[in-house]
């Protein structure tokens, strides 16, 4: 039995268990979701990939090259962006995509490959028996570190649970409306690190909105900063995207609205409250399918598989500008509140300011030079400040709406990510009536849902 034992300890198991700590690594960011059939699919899968690799492997010389080569090939492939995200701090900007990686990864492999071949038999055994063990240990402690994290967001859960009964006082109960536009920054972190003055605040202060100048967001994020937004829960920290998906799903500032006779309306590429998606964007994941791919060569490669015109986007936010006008101009008997995410100014940067496709839009604004991304984060946010006035004159009884419209965080492209800076947000607010002096002392934009009376 031992003798068993070790034979099998000395074999290259390493790229087989590499496929089961990555499915529990993945699946450990988010227990709740977890679907056996699919986590034992994708281990088939995995495995058949790689039993035929290394069976088609043996009948040729290359074999003796070893297998480190085809464990590096999978690390690329299933941790492709956070790689990317990582050499982002180190190369230019046109060395950060997916291609060069996997041909880095391949010449890695082959190098490796090499020193393998120069390396004693019986030492091989022993190395293949250390990597062996060593993603055995790996895989322990992300499961351990996984359900550490169970723990501590279970707590976090009861005290957004607390928050359903939550009372919010409103005396307007026609529509609320609000506007998010994706990394749009405050007046005041425009002029201060762009040295752009927003044309946008005066326009919406001639029509009696309150603009905030300076307003934070709890986060830098998108995700958690919206999460945090519909649970009244703007001060606790969660530990990743899969658990802030899951919060958001289950939101509760909808279900207090519902309760006092209004209808939701989500405009949205993520779940809230129970409402489905608008467009499928797959920017973070909402499934446990999508939780284990996100990140990986596989899963951000969907959109534009689907988008022949590799905009899936800028689609996205023409069909949401469409769909706010058409909800917003409808008669009903009850109120809605409506909720509408544009992902303006955020890059990529596909317009210019009167609304024309931008022939050369930056994609990622990593490594690119400061210069180059105002020339078009700015256009591209005049473009959605166009985008809002037109919206509010489609709208012929907005005076008698709750409208607001903000950003999720400020512009973070040009800042370091320690810096509190990203966190500026734009907000205006306009409701009839409006406590001005009440909203002047509101200082996150999480908080601005208990002041809309």
């Amino acid at each position: 039995m031992g003798k068993t034992v070790n034979s099998w300890a000395d074999r290259p198991l390493f790229v087989y268990l590499f496929g089961l700590f990555f499915l529990l690594f993945k699946t450990s960011q988010f227990f709740p979701s977890f679907q056996p059939a699919v986590f034992l699919l994708l281990l088939l899968a995995y495995s058949a990939i790689n039993f035929i690799v290394i069976s088609v492997l043996r009948r040729i010389p290359s074999y003796k090259y070893g297998l480190s080569w085809l464990l590096v090939l999978w690390v690329a492939v299933l941790f492709t962006y956070p790689i990317l995200g990582y050499l982002a701090g180190w190369l230019p900007a046109s060395f950060i995509h997916a291609k060069y990686l996997l041909i880095a990864a391949v010449a890695v492999g082959l190098l490796l490959g090499y020193f393998y071949t120069r390396i004693p038999a019986g030492k091989i055994m022993m190395l293949n028996r250390g990597a062996n063990v060593f993603i055995l240990i790996l895989t322990g402690m992300v499961v351990f570190s996984g359900l550490k994290t169970a723990g501590i967001e279970a707590k976090h859960k009861q005290a957004i649970e607390a928050k359903s009964n939550i009372k919010v006082s409103r005396n307007n109960k026609s529509d609320i409306i609000w506007i998010m536009m994706d990394e749009y920054a405050s007046p005041s972190s425009l002029k201060n690190e762009l040295g752009f003055t927003n044309p946008l605040v005066d326009s919406l202060k001639k029509l009696d909105f309150f603009v905030f100048d300076s307003l934070k967001s709890r986060s830098d994020t998108t995700i958690y900063s919206v999460s945090s937004l519909f649970n009244f829960d703007d001060s606790l920290k969660v530990s990743n995207y899969n658990y802030a998906a899951g919060y958001l799903r289950d939101s509760k500032w909808p279900g207090v609205l519902q309760r006092d006779g209004y209808s939701f309306i989500n405009l949205e590429f993520l779940d809230i409250a129970g409402q489905d998606k608008v467009w499928a964007l797959g920017i973070f994941p909402d499934d446990y399918l999508g939780q284990v791919l996100f990140n990986s060569m596989f899963y951000t490669g969907y959109n534009n598989s689907i988008d022949p015109e590799k905009k899936p986007i800028d689609h996205y936010n023409q069909f949401v500008i469409k769909q706010l006008e058409i909800k917003a101009a409808e008669k009903r008997q009850a109120p809605a509140f409506i909720w509408a995410h544009l992902l303006i100014p955020h890059a990529p940067f596909f317009r210019n300011a009167a609304g024309d496709p931008n022939s050369n839009p930056i994609q990622e604004t990593s490594g690119y030079p400061k210069d180059e991304l105002i020339k078009q984060y700015i256009p591209y946010l005049l473009y959605g400040n166009k985008v809002i006035l037109d919206i509010l004159n489609h709208i012929p009884d907005w005076r008698t709406k709750t409208i607001v419209i903000s950003g999720d965080h400020g512009a973070r492209m040009l800042l370091k990510a320690d810096d509190a800076r990203r966190k500026e947000t734009f907000a205006a607010v306009y409701y009839p009536r409006m406590d001005s002096a009440e909203l002047s002392r509101v200082k996150f934009l999480q908080q601005i849902p208990l002041h809309l009376h």
